[in-house]
């Protein structure tokens, strides 16, 4: 057997040569059909119910994080405190960086602290993943998942995207996640 490393348009359309061969063994099909749903989990999360106290804080953080800021946050009081990642991280700041050193002294007083970190670029692809895989549209899903495996696919969503019917449900989308990404946060640290 000759082992071959092929990219994910290569796969996808050899699995539809294989499938077209079978297309019309409706046993084969159902067998074939059976196999995938049983190795696919299904990747739907659990809704996670916010209490009302949190909902507002939940929505701001993951709408923090979600343009590059930490969130530290007081479990006794709900303070927040946000500091731009790449500052953080050394980058370079056009700005009075003194604000920020302050705004992070506060958190040094408080008796603990829960931190909330922007999303790796790994889960932010997720998210666009999810979101391509659970549109309506074939057409307009496939030209995503065709940006999706193209260098810059951020680049390449984030086009196709802002000029798309579907800007407003991706940024609902994003949102979504990100509130349940949060709140999941809050779960672990028994916030709620």
């Amino acid at each position: 057997i000759k082992s071959v490393i092929m990219k994910k348009d290569e796969l996808l359309q050899n699995i539809l040569v294989l499938l077209h061969q079978v297309k019309d063994d409706e046993a084969r099909l159902d067998e074939i059909y059976n196999f995938l749903s049983d190795l696919i989990e299904d990747e739907e999360e659990e809704f996670i119910d916010i209490p009302e106290k949190f909902q507002l804080l939940v929505k701001n953080i993951a709408e923090s994080i979600d343009v590059g800021e930490v969130c530290y946050i007081n479990p006794d009081t709900l303070e927040v405190v946000e500091i731009p990642k790449e500052l953080l991280d050394g980058g370079f700041w056009d700005g009075d960086e003194s604000i920020w050193e302050s705004e992070l002294d506060k958190t040094s007083l408080w008796e603990s602290k829960i931190t909330v970190e922007p999303l790796r670029p790994q889960e932010s692809y997720r998210i666009m993943e999810l979101f391509t895989d659970n549109l309506s549209d074939p057409g307009f899903q496939n030209n995503l998942h065709i940006a999706l495996g193209q260098k810059k696919p951020f680049a390449h969503f984030k086009n196709l995207i802002d000029n798309s019917v579907f800007r407003q449900e991706w940024f609902s989308f994003k949102q979504e996640y990100l509130e349940r990404y949060v709140a999941g946060i809050f779960i672990e640290n028994k916030l709620f």
